[in-house]
């Protein structure tokens, strides 16, 4: 019997673990490309307020090795319909629809989808989940 409590604490401390590993997040935009793409998350902790900007990250995704990096957001703009985003990596400009992505070290510029956070790929979110909770 006393082994059996022991499984039973096991089990409940692995499921006490999994739960404190899930950062709760809110996914604000999804920007697609072929070889990279950029996210705006928030923690959810924050989702009430619109001004808490250190709670909100910036971070691109590289498709093929789902290898996660977070930006260092120096400046914003908006101006109507076009959003623009000035990090330390690099600049952001996307609308409704679209975006561009100008990478600052190796000039590299990415076309990139405005597509529905939902649209995330199975690979990419457990990625971004797993950075996320590194980060936190």
């Amino acid at each position: 019997m006393h082994t059996e409590n022991l499984l039973s604490l096991e089990r409940f401390l692995k499921f006490v673990f999994y739960l404190m590993m899930l950062e709760p997040v809110e996914y604000l935009h999804f920007l697609e490309g072929k070889s990279i793409s950029v996210l705006e998350v928030r923690f959810k902790a924050d989702a009430n307020d619109r001004n808490s900007g250190h709670k909100i990250s910036w971070i691109t995704i590289e498709e093929k090795r789902a290898r996660v990096r977070k930006l260092t957001l120096r400046s914003q703009d908006f101006s109507g319909e076009i959003a623009e985003r000035f990090f330390e990596e690099g600049y952001l400009k996307y609308n409704g629809q679209t975006g561009t992505y100008i990478e600052k070290f190796n000039s590299a510029q990415h076309h990139l989808t405005n597509s529905s956070v939902s649209n995330i790929p199975k690979i990419l979110k457990e990625a971004i989940d797993g950075f996320l909770t590194a980060q936190a």
